[in-house]
C-alpha cells in the first residue's frame, strides 16, 4: 500500500499556511481603538443615565429601613414601658406653657423664654421617666438648640439617625433618618410622629388603638370611615410634616408618587 506523506519543505510551507491563517483570524476577531473608545463612551452615557435612578433607589430603601426599624423600636419600648406605668394615653403630660403664651398673645421675652424652658424640662422628665429606660440610644443633648425655639431634646440612636423632642399638645418626636446630615428637612430625611394623652389620642394617627401616632389627623385623612390613601397623599403634598402617615400606609416604602425627593 502506498504512503502519503509530506516531504520536509512541503511540512514547512503547510504549517507556515496555517500560521498564517491563524494569525488572520486573530486580526479578524480584535477591536480596533475606535471601536474601544465608542463602546467606553456608549457605556458612560448609559452610566449617566441610569445613576441618578439608582442612587435615589438607594436612598429611598435606606430611609424606608431607618423608618420601620424606628417605629419598631418606638412601639417596643412603648410597650414594655406600658407594663412599668399603665396606659400611654394616661401618662403625665405637663402642658406646653410655651403654646398657652402665645395663644394669650400678651407675654414679653423674658415669660416666653421661662416657658420655653420649662416646657423644655418638661419633655426631659417624659423622655426619662417613660421613653428612655426602655429605648437604646447612643447619647442625649438637652440643650439642642434649633431656629425655631429652644424647648426640645435631641436623642442619638445606634445607627446614625436620630430624633427630636418636644412638648406640644402632644409629644412630639421628629425622626431624622441620618442625623445632623443635610437637607434636615421635613419629608425628606425627617418625619414627625406623636405620642398623645387620652384627651387627644382620638384626634391624631389612624385610630385611637395605636400608641405611637403618624402626624396625621383623622378628620383630615378619612374618606367613608377608612383611612385614604387618596386623602393622605393629599395632605402630605400640602404639608411636608404629615407624610408619616402616608409612609406609615404604604408599609414605610417610598412609592412613584411620593411628592418629595430625598
Amino acid at each position: 500500500m502506498r504512503k502519503n506523506f509530506f516531504s520536509k519543505d512541503e511540512f514547512t510551507l503547510a504549517e507556515g499556511a496555517v500560521h498564517a491563517a491563524g494569525q488572520h483570524d486573530c486580526r479578524k476577531i480584535a477591536f480596533t481603538l475606535a471601536e474601544v473608545l465608542i463602546t467606553l463612551a456608549v457605556i458612560g452615557v448609559v452610566a449617566a443615565l441610569t445613576m441618578p435612578t439608582l442612587i435615589q433607589s438607594y436612598k429611598k430603601q435606606v430611609a424606608s429601613t431607618r423608618l420601620k426599624k424606628f417605629y419598631s423600636s418606638m412601639e417596643q419600648a412603648i410597650k414594655l414601658s406600658e407594663i412599668d406605668n399603665g396606659p400611654v394615653g394616661y401618662w403625665t403630660k405637663e402642658k406646653s406653657i410655651y403654646d398657652g403664651i402665645l395663644n394669650s398673645g400678651s407675654a414679653d421675652d423674658d415669660k416666653k423664654n421661662e416657658a420655653l424652658a420649662k416646657d423644655r424640662e418638661h419633655v426631659k422628665t417624659f423622655y426619662q421617666t417613660y421613653i428612655k429606660p426602655y429605648l437604646r440610644v447612643a447619647n442625649e443633648d438637652f440643650e439642642y438648640q434649633d431656629a425655631n425655639d429652644n424647648r426640645k431634646i435631641l436623642i442619638y440612636l445606634s445607627d446614625g439617625s436620630t430624633f427630636v423632642m418636644h412638648n406640644g399638645n402632644c409629644t412630639d418626636f421628629w425622626f431624622d433618618i441620618n442625623g445632623r446630615k443635610s437637607p434636615n428637612t421635613s419629608g425628606r430625611d425627617i418625619f414627625a410622629f406623636l405620642i398623645c394623652p387620652s384627651s387627644d389620642t382620638y384626634y391624631w394617627g389612624f385610630s385611637g388603638n395605636q400608641t405611637f401616632k403618624p402626624y396625621a389627623k383623622r378628620r383630615d385623612i378619612m374618606n367613608n370611615d377608612s383611612i385614604s390613601r387618596e386623602k393622605l397623599l393629599e395632605v402630605c403634598k400640602n404639608s411636608a410634616g404629615f407624610c408619616s402617615g402616608l409612609l406609615m400606609y404604604d408599609n414605610w416604602e417610598f412609592k412613584d408618587d411620593y411628592p418629595y425627593k430625598l
